[in-house]
């Protein structure tokens, strides 16, 4: 199965995984306590504004919509920027492949001489 993709994608794929879970572990915690800090946050903007609090947790909530909205875009730039990436991994280990090549044989030399 790792015949059908190259080292570029391999990499990029290992380099975004890493990177993803490196950052989703500081707010995994921000699920359970995000709820309880609105609901906090809520009580007490009504203890002291009375209705009237709940307008700003309506516009919150109305506004879910264009997060998910923006959340979709920046993935589509996200796999352009992945697609990207990948072609220049896969040509960069291409040409070090070939300066390898190249020291291995100790065909250094005569390359020079060429170019």
């Amino acid at each position: 199965q790792r015949a059908c993709f190259g080292v570029g994608p391999i990499v990029s794929y290992m380099q975004i995984d890493a990177a993803k879970i490196a950052d989703a572990v500081p707010y995994l915690h921000g699920i359970w306590s995000c709820l309880l800090q609105l609901g906090i946050a809520t009580s007490m903007l009504y203890s002291v504004l009375g209705p009237a609090a709940f307008a700003g947790l309506g516009i919150m909530v109305a506004m879910l919509p264009l997060n998910v909205w923006v959340g979709k875009k920046q993935a589509v730039f996200t796999k352009r920027i992945m697609r990207a990436r990948d072609g220049r991994v896969s040509l960069i280990s291409e040409v070090l492949q070939g300066v390898r090549m190249l020291k291995l044989f100790a065909w250094e030399p005569p390359t020079l001489a060429e170019v």
